[in-house]
């Protein structure tokens, strides 16, 4: 298999730079794949709940059911992250 490339259709992955309280993520995802596998693949490095994530592309809200193609984000896309307060993994709020 070649770099860069899907092993099961040959489609190239691409790189998306997603934006997050000041860092770049580079993400190496299949145009084919959704915005909510997106978000999973975000889940563990930015400690935010997929439904806790809003994913702007270019100015429009991504839609979860939609594949990046569909979104219209391309190789080298910048994508901004913005997290919903309290949807944040591992914080627990005690209540006194």
């Amino acid at each position: 298999m070649e770099s860069g490339t899907s092993a099961d259709d040959g489609d190239p992955t691409i790189t998306i730079n997603v934006k997050f309280c000041g860092r770049s993520f580079p993400i190496l995802i299949s145009p084919d794949s959704t915005i909510k596998e997106l978000k999973s693949l975000l889940q563990p490095l930015i400690n935010v709940l997929s439904r806790g994530q809003k994913l702007i592309s270019k100015g429009k809200l991504l839609v979860d059911g939609m594949t990046i193609r569909e979104s219209e984000v391309t190789n080298g896309s910048k994508i901004m992250l913005m997290a919903t307060h309290g949807l944040h993994q591992g914080v627990v709020v005690v209540l006194v």
